[in-house]
C-alpha cells in the first residue's frame, strides 16, 4: 500500500529503470500475504463475549487476494504505467528541446565561391536567405566574380538568416617602386618584391645595363600582376672615325660631326701643309669608338717664312740650285733679249730677293734668250 502519490511514481520510475520496487513497498506487500484465510462460511461462528463490541475483522482487498493465491502471476498494469511515463518524458523533452534550438527550419548554406554575384544572390534568396555583397581585392577572381563566403557551403542557417559573400574588385593596387640608375637585375628584383613583371626596353645610353625610367612612371599605382617597362641603356653606339687628314679644319669638322663625333683641336705645328690643314689625327682614321668621343686633330702652321735669295744675274741653272736649297720652288720663264751677254741670266724674279716668303713655295724666275733678229712682239714662258 502506498501512502502517497509520490511514493508511487517512485515505484513505477524504479521499475521503469529495471529496479526492484522500495523496501518498504515490498514489506507492506508482504505483510499482505501473510494475514490468514477468512474462515469458511459453514463455520462455526463463536459468539463475542458478553458486554463487549463486536469488532468485525478487516476487509479483504481482492488484490491481497490475488497476490496471495498461491501459482498466480504478477499484474500488468504497473509495468503500462510505466511504459506511459516513459512515453510521456520522451515527449516533453522533445519540446523542450524545441523551445530551446527555436522552432525555425534550419536550411543548408551553398558553395557561392566562384559564381557571379548576380547569380549567388539568387541562390542565397532561392534558399530562403539573406544575401549581404562586400567588395574586396583578389588575385585569384576576376572582377565580379565572389571570392570567400561566410559561413562556409555545408553549414546550415535558420530560415532569414544572412549568408556574406565577398565580390573581387581585381587584384590590389601596388605603387611603382623608384628603379631609376639601379642597374636591370636590381630594377627586376626590386619590381618583383611588389609582384609587379618587368620587361626591358633597351635604349641609348652612355652606361650600358642602368635603368633611365620606368613605364608607368616610379609612384603610380597599378594592380597587383601587372606589366612595368623599364628602359635600360645600351651603352655607346661604336663608329669608324673618318680619315681628315690634309682636310682644311672647316672639312674636318663637318666630316666628324656627321659620323656622331666631337673634335678637338688638339694644337699646331709647322708644316708644308696650308695653314689651317688637318696634319694629324687621334684616334687613327678607321679605329671604332663609341659615338658622341672626341677626336683630337693637330693643324699646320704653313711653312716657315725664309728669306728668298736675291738670284738675278745669276745663269738659270745656279739659280734654279740656290733656290732649291733655300727650300722653294722654281718656276722658270723665258725672255727674248738682244744682248748676247744677257743669254741664259735671270733677268727677275718674283717673290724678289731680300724678301720673305714660306718655305716650300714658288719663286717664279724669267730667264734671257739671246735672238739676233728684231724683238718678238710678246714673251715667251717656260716653266722650268
Amino acid at each position: 500500500r502506498y501512502q502517497s502519490a509520490d511514493e508511487m511514481e517512485a515505484d513505477l520510475e524504479r521499475v521503469a529503470r529495471g529496479l526492484p520496487v522500495a523496501a518498504t513497498t515490498a514489506e507492506s506487500a508482504t505483510q499482505v500475504l501473510r494475514r490468514p484465510a477468512p474462515a469458511p462460511a459453514d463455520a462455526t461462528v463463536v459468539a463475542p463475549a458478553r458486554g463487549r463490541a463486536a469488532v468485525p475483522p478487516p476487509p479483504v482487498v481482492e488484490e491481497e487476494r490475488a497476490e496471495a493465491a498461491p501459482g498466480r502471476e504478477r499484474p500488468l498494469w504497473p509495468w503500462l504505467v510505466a511504459l506511459l511515463f516513459v512515453v510521456a518524458a520522451a515527449v516533453a523533452g522533445f519540446f523542450v528541446w524545441r523551445d530551446l534550438s527555436g522552432s525555425t527550419p534550419q536550411v543548408p548554406v551553398g558553395l557561392y565561391q566562384g559564381e557571379p554575384v548576380a547569380q549567388a544572390k539568387r541562390q542565397i534568396v532561392a534558399a530562403h536567405l539573406q544575401a549581404t555583397v562586400k567588395p574586396a581585392p583578389s588575385e585569384r577572381y576576376r572582377p565580379g566574380i565572389v571570392s570567400a563566403q561566410a559561413p562556409q557551403a555545408g553549414s546550415h542557417l535558420a530560415r532569414g538568416d544572412t549568408v556574406t559573400i565577398w565580390v573581387s574588385t581585381g587584384p590590389p593596387k601596388v605603387a611603382v617602386p623608384t628603379v631609376k640608375g639601379q642597374t636591370w637585375p636590381q630594377a627586376q628584383q626590386a619590381l618583383r618584391a611588389k609582384g609587379l613583371k618587368p620587361v626591358e626596353r633597351i635604349v641609348p645610353g652612355a652606361t650600358k645595363g642602368e635603368v633611365t625610367a620606368t613605364e608607368p612612371p616610379a609612384g603610380t599605382r597599378v594592380a597587383k600582376g601587372s606589366t612595368v617597362r623599364v628602359n635600360v641603356m645600351s651603352g655607346p653606339v661604336k663608329a669608324s672615325v673618318p680619315n681628315v687628314v690634309g682636310q682644311s679644319l672647316s672639312q674636318a669638322i663637318a666630316a666628324l660631326h656627321a659620323d656622331g663625333f666631337n673634335v678637338n683641336v688638339a694644337g699646331t705645328v709647322n708644316s708644308t701643309q696650308p695653314q689651317n690643314t688637318v696634319v694629324s689625327q687621334r684616334p687613327q682614321p678607321g679605329a671604332s669608338i663609341p659615338k658622341g668621343s672626341t677626336v683630337n686633330i693637330t693643324l699646320s702652321n704653313g711653312p716657315p717664312q725664309v728669306q728668298v735669295p736675291d738670284v738675278v744675274t745669276y745663269t738659270s741653272q745656279y739659280a734654279v740650285q740656290v733656290l732649291e736649297k733655300a727650300g722653294f720652288k722654281v718656276d722658270q720663264q723665258y725672255q727674248t733679249v738682244t744682248d748676247p751677254t744677257q743669254d741664259n741670266i735671270v733677268q727677275s724674279q718674283n717673290p724678289q730677293g731680300g724678301t720673305r716668303a714660306a718655305q716650300g713655295s714658288t719663286v717664279t724666275i724669267t730667264i734671257g734668250q739671246y735672238s739676233s733678229g728684231p724683238p718678238p712682239t710678246g714673251t715667251t714662258t717656260t716653266t722650268g
